[in-house]
């Protein structure tokens, strides 16, 4: 049904100027749901997301990409490599501290994710942003 009226609302003369502002809020939306629940691994997957906002998986992956220009998928990782730069930059916290505030249920695991993402482990990444 909601698909429905934003056709129909779309063919009005001023309907495509309300739908762009509806997406956009949608977009806003989603965006803002991962950045609150980046710690919840099953609520930012992309089936979880799609059912919370009423999109079908694959419209979802087409939506996001064509607001910013990459996938779901690597914008949540550039996101969590942000939230784990800061961390590793700016606290003293012990690395398997910072892995349990960012989420990650065991240390090898936040190892693996950080050296996949930087190559490097987490320590020698955190002492090369420091030394930068």
């Amino acid at each position: 049904m909601q698909s429905l009226f934003l056709i129909l609302n779309r063919n009005r003369p001023d309907g495509a100027a309300k739908y762009d502002r509806t997406r956009s809020s949608r977009f806003s939306e989603l965006v803002h749901f991962i950045h609150e629940h980046i710690y919840e691994h099953e609520k930012i997957q992309s089936a979880a997301l799609a059912e919370r906002f009423g999109f079908s998986v694959n419209y979802l992956g087409a939506f996001f990409k064509r607001e910013t220009g990459q996938t779901l998928r690597n914008y949540i990782q550039a996101y969590k490599i942000e939230l784990i730069r800061n961390r590793l930059s700016y606290s003293t916290l012990p690395i398997k501290v910072i892995s349990t505030e960012l989420g990650f249920t065991d240390l090898s695991h936040f190892n693996k994710y950080v050296r996949r993402l930087t190559g490097k482990s987490p320590g020698k990444y955190r002492s090369a942003l420091r030394s930068s």
